[in-house]
């Protein structure tokens, strides 16, 4: 048996708290015994950390399990010299990071095809009235963003110059314009 896993067995044995380096170098041999003790250390403080951020038990849940996983998946490169803590925190970051970035994308994606769809010269003359409607209803910053570039063909840089807001304003007004108006047609389309 590894001397490693055999200290661990002996400090579970005596209870004492592992060091943070012992049971990395445990994790790095395998030791499913250490992995189950740092899932333990770690579970909670990671949970109150992701759902800080996503606000969803779900999502969180799932998170902290790709952390997990991703952490025995790689607990040969993890270099036991370094804190295994930064590690952690540092994988959970990026998951995270990555979420977001992920369903940004999706967000815009949807945006573009939903616009499309309801611009389209097919549809009817009822449903150019329900659009122009819908548009007339958001709120001002919201429909200047919204005529500016979906009518008027700015680029959100351009947007940003005219109307003195950064560009990410523009995207989140925008973002809040296409929600609008996708659940304003939902029930009219």
């Amino acid at each position: 048996m590894n001397s490693n896993i055999l200290t661990i067995e002996m400090q579970r044995e005596n209870k004492k708290e592992l060091s943070e380096k012992q049971l990395s170098e445990a994790i790095r041999c395998s030791d499913y015994s250490a992995f189950k003790i740092l899932y333990y250390k770690y579970y909670e403080p990671l949970y109150r950390y992701v759902f800080y951020r996503t606000h969803s038990i779900e999502l969180t849940k799932d998170l902290i399990q790709d952390v997990f996983t991703r952490l025995w998946v790689n607990r040969k490169k993890f270099d036991p010299a370094k804190s295994l803590k930064s590690y952690i925190y540092s994988i959970t970051s990026n998951l995270v990071i990555d979420y977001y970035r992920k369903r940004s994308s999706r967000i815009k994606y949807k945006n573009e095809i939903f616009f499309t769809k309801i611009t389209n010269s097919e549809n009817s003359a009822e449903d150019k009235i329900s659009i122009q409607h819908a548009v007339s209803e958001l709120d001002t910053k919201l429909k200047d963003v919204f005529i500016l570039n979906r009518y008027e063909g700015f680029t959100y840089k351009e947007i940003a110059d005219i109307l003195g807001i950064s560009i990410k304003t523009v995207e989140k007004r925008m973002s809040r314009a296409l929600k609008h108006l996708r659940d304003y047609l939902k029930e009219k389309i």
